[in-house]
């Protein structure tokens, strides 16, 4: 869960909530912004109706790089 503050240190309203999921096999599809990544079914369901915004970073830790994805948004 990520919390924001504003400049005098005060917190802000609102959440984020971030899923993440490292692997040292990344799969990758035809084109280099698409990635085959399974999540439960469970999880999903829960993400995508979640009042605040849902983020699920995949870790590709052989190459030491993350992608992320807005859930709701996808």
């Amino acid at each position: 869960v990520v919390a924001t503050f504003d400049e005098s240190g005060y917190a802000e309203p609102g959440r984020s909530f971030i899923q993440l999921k490292a692997t040292d096999a990344i799969h990758r599809r035809a084109t280099p912004e698409a990635f085959v990544f399974q999540v439960d079914r469970r999880d999903y369901e829960l993400w995508k109706v979640e009042a605040f915004p849902v983020y699920l970073v995949l870790y590709d830790a052989r190459g030491r790089v993350g992608y992320w994805l807005h859930l709701q948004r996808y």
